[in-house]
């Protein structure tokens, strides 16, 4: 039985450092402060502090993978090795965070080097542009940029893209056109995919069938950790979700 297996790459410097910045009290009540759709100067005062505190050191698309992320990777690795995973086609955000997490699983599970590798575009994480890819937290760039504030509040839901960046309508609609791809092929064996947070959420609500209300909330309230697993078993004509490592 051929198997879909999804992966979250492992830890990276800007997953550091917002790891760290959601243990701050003062992030805490900013995300509180949220809930008012009115931007005070109190929650910009929060957001100067944070963004202060925990600027990302680079771009969150060039970012690399800490020393951490390595015994991640071996637990993962451990994990395909358990359930026999033997991948036919492997596909993979061209990201750096996801490619060193697959170049690194291909030396601790070596089967995975027998695999064709894809680095699709349509696999990368949200493209924030220049400016907000700086912010470890969009809405620290948006309390802190009162045009973009007003703008976003005029766009659907999913519909705000930053300057020069997409929104998550966009990722959505490019995500889907990868796994369409994907699932053609999937008769052939085992296909892992190596890839990001808001695509990973955008492949599951389309394989789950999630309700159109449900992604939203998932992508914020069901976040897979680094080097999460979803696995999915090929039945008839569609997947069925039989193990998730969160």
């Amino acid at each position: 039985m051929s198997r879909l297996i999804l992966i979250r790459h492992a830890q990276s410097v800007a997953d550091s450092v917002i790891e760290t910045m959601r243990r701050d009290p003062i992030y805490r009540t900013f995300q509180e402060s949220l809930r008012d759709e009115l931007l005070t100067e109190t929650r910009r005062t929060m957001a100067r502090e944070l963004h202060f505190k925990y600027h990302l050191p680079c771009s969150i698309n060039d970012a690399e993978l800490v020393p951490e992320s390595i015994s991640q990777i071996k637990t993962l690795g451990r994990f395909l090795e358990t359930v026999e995973v033997q991948p036919q086609k492997i596909w993979c955000s061209p990201l750096v965070r996801a490619c060193a997490t697959l170049q690194h699983l291909k030396v601790i599970y070596p089967i995975l080097a027998s695999g064709t590798v894809t680095f699709d575009n349509r696999l990368a994480e949200r493209q924030r542009g220049d400016e907000a890819a700086r912010f470890a937290d969009i809405q620290i760039y948006l309390a802190l940029n009162q045009s973009e504030f007003l703008r976003k509040m005029n766009c659907p839901p999913l519909g705000y893209a930053p300057p020069g960046g997409e929104s998550l309508q966009d990722v959505q609609a490019r995500s889907v056109l990868a796994l369409q791809e994907i699932l053609t092929e999937l008769c052939y064996g085992d296909t892992l995919v190596v890839t990001h947070h808001s695509v990973i959420c955008s492949l599951r609500s389309q394989l789950e069938q999630w309700p159109e209300d449900d992604f939203l909330r998932k992508l914020i309230g069901d976040k897979p950790p680094n080097c999460g697993v979803l696995v999915y078993n090929a039945v008839g004509g569609g997947v069925k979700l039989v193990h998730r490592s969160w």
